[in-house]
């Protein structure tokens, strides 16, 4: 929440970290999430934005400093 009580909505970063909070609800996102142009990883536990080289296991995916999802070669 904010300051003056307010729900916190859409991206929202602590100091440390970035987040993606619902537009709607406000309940906090994790896993891939698109903003209907880019893709971004939200760490599965915690919800932060990944960066760099994320491997989910099966697939490397390389993610630019802002979060994208770098495509193409």
């Amino acid at each position: 929440f904010k300051n003056n009580g307010v729900m916190r909505k859409g991206w929202y970063n602590d100091g440390y970290d970035w987040y993606m909070l619902d537009k709607a609800t406000g309940i906090m996102k994790t896993g891939w999430y698109n903003d209907g142009h880019d893709w971004y990883m939200l760490d599965k536990a915690t919800g932060a934005m990944k960066t760099g080289w994320y491997n989910d296991g099966y697939d490397w995916y390389m993610l630019n400093n802002n979060g994208t999802m770098k495509t193409g070669f």
